[in-house]
């Protein structure tokens, strides 16, 4: 995730130089990771790590079944339709394409969506407006179908 990068670090009584050290795989439960940790420029010592991809509760107002919740992912401040809970899928925005008939038979040729995002963990207005509405009932519907 690039070199590490000197910072300040003034979380504690004494502003300390510090490495800022970046690093990303996967959490306990499969959730990506992006973790920032930083590390004391005299000591070598870990000073603290954040995790900045964080699993939260989002709101769907959907299409077909109402306001839900539905699980997404923020990192920074943003939010994605990235289920952690149920298999980690991520909802995407084909942009009304399809899949042509090799990508369906052998997986070749496949269109790649857009990942849905939002500034808040609120997706879609409960109209076909907002095109979040449809992604919302699509990662409610597949949570109750992996719950099931």
């Amino acid at each position: 995730q690039g070199a590490p990068r000197l910072v300040v670090d003034a979380t504690l009584d004494q502003p300390r130089l510090a490495w800022r050290v970046m690093s990303s795989g996967r959490q306990a439960d499969g959730t990506p990771s992006r973790l920032a940790s930083y590390v004391d420029a005299q000591t070598g010592k870990v000073i603290r790590s954040e995790q900045q991809i964080i699993n939260v509760d989002g709101e769907g107002k959907t299409l077909y079944s109402g306001d839900v919740t539905i699980p997404v992912t923020k990192s920074g401040s943003t939010y994605t339709l990235t289920d952690p809970v149920h298999g980690n899928g991520v909802t995407t925005d084909m942009g009304n394409k399809s899949d042509s008939f090799l990508c369906t038979l052998l997986g070749i040729g496949c269109t790649n969506g857009s990942t849905i995002t939002s500034t808040d963990n609120v997706f879609g207005d409960g109209t076909n407006n907002d095109r979040q509405s449809a992604a919302a009932d699509a990662v409610y519907g597949a949570a109750q179908t992996w719950d099931y």
